[in-house]
C-alpha cells in the first residue's frame, strides 16, 4: 500500500507503476513548493518487496524535499533510493526511512547528493556539446 501525506495533514492514494511512484504537482496550490512529499509503504504480505526511488534536480533558488518510511512488517525485502543534483543555489533535504516490525524484513536505504562532475561535462565539451546542452544531457541520462 502506498500512501501519499502532504505536511499539512491530508492523506492521498498515489499511482504506482513499476514499483515507482510519481509524483505530480498539485494544479493551482500555491504553497506546493513548500510542501513535503511523504511516503509510506507497507510491506505486509510474506514475499512482498518494493523499490522506492526518488529521483530530483535542484536548480535556480529551487528546493526539493522528499520523505519516505518503508515497513516492513513481514517476511520481505525493501530499498529505497533517493539521489539528488544541485545546481546554481538549489537545496535537497533526502529522509529515507526504515521501520522493521519482523525479524526476516530486510530493508535497505541509500541517499546521494550532489553536484554534476567536471569531467562528465569536460567529456561531452569535447564532443562538441556546449556546457548547458552537456548539462542538460546529464540531467535527462539521471532522470530516466
Amino acid at each position: 500500500e502506498f500512501v501519499k501525506m502532504i505536511d499539512d495533514g491530508k492523506v492521498e492514494s498515489i499511482s504506482v507503476g513499476n514499483s515507482e511512484i510519481s509524483v505530480q504537482p498539485k494544479e493551482g496550490d500555491p504553497n506546493y513548493s513548500q510542501q513535503i512529499e511523504y511516503y509510506v509503504v507497507r510491506l505486509e504480505g510474506e514475499g512482498s518487496a518494493a523499490d522506492l526511488v526518488s529521483r530530483s534536480v535542484a536548480r535556480g533558488s529551487s528546493r526539493q524535499e522528499f520523505a519516505s518510511t518503508i515497513r516492513g512488517n513481514t517476511p520481505c525485502t525493501g530499498h529505497s533510493e533517493c539521489d539528488a543534483i544541485l545546481a546554481e543555489n538549489g537545496t535537497v533535504l533526502a529522509m529515507p526511512g526504515l521501520e522493521a516490525n519482523h525479524v526476516d524484513a530486510a530493508l535497505i536505504h541509500e541517499a546521494a547528493i550532489g553536484k554534476i562532475a567536471g569531467e562528465q561535462l569536460l567529456k561531452l565539451c569535447t564532443l562538441g556539446l556546449t556546457t548547458e546542452e552537456a548539462e542538460e544531457k546529464i540531467i535527462q541520462g539521471f532522470l530516466k
